[in-house]
């Protein structure tokens, strides 16, 4: 695999790549089908407790994800710290996995960058 800019979660969970979009869409086998802020959340409540997984394939999608989902909104960035990401998600910036530090420190960034009144 590659590095990039991209990561494949956005393409696999289909969350979006621009921060003026309000919703994201999932291109499957039935469709494009809206997914709401609710949803997003329900899935950080899953994604969260996954940071602490050593498999690095894993680790690399969950730490993209949410980073997406950061940036998503305001509302969503506090979704992904209230789920209790920090101070776990520091320790994934000195994990072996070079894309798992580079996801990771895209959370971070996203966190700080929708939330730049809050400190993490």
């Amino acid at each position: 695999m590659g590095a990039t800019s991209h990561c494949q979660a956005q393409h696999a969970y289909g969350f979006p790549s621009s921060k003026s979009s309000s919703q994201s869409h999932i291109s499957g086998l039935h469709g494009s089908e809206p997914i709401s802020s609710a949803e997003h959340a329900g899935a950080v409540a899953y994604l969260a407790p996954l940071v602490l997984n050593q498999d690095p394939k894993l680790k690399r999608q969950v730490c993209c994800a949410l980073a997406q989902i950061a940036k998503h909104s305001v509302d969503m960035a506090e979704v992904v710290v209230e789920a209790e990401v920090f101070p776990k998600i520091l320790t994934c910036l000195k994990f072996p996995d070079e894309l798992v530090r580079k996801h990771a420190a895209t959370v971070v960034r996203e966190v700080s960058y929708v939330t730049p009144s809050r400190t993490v």
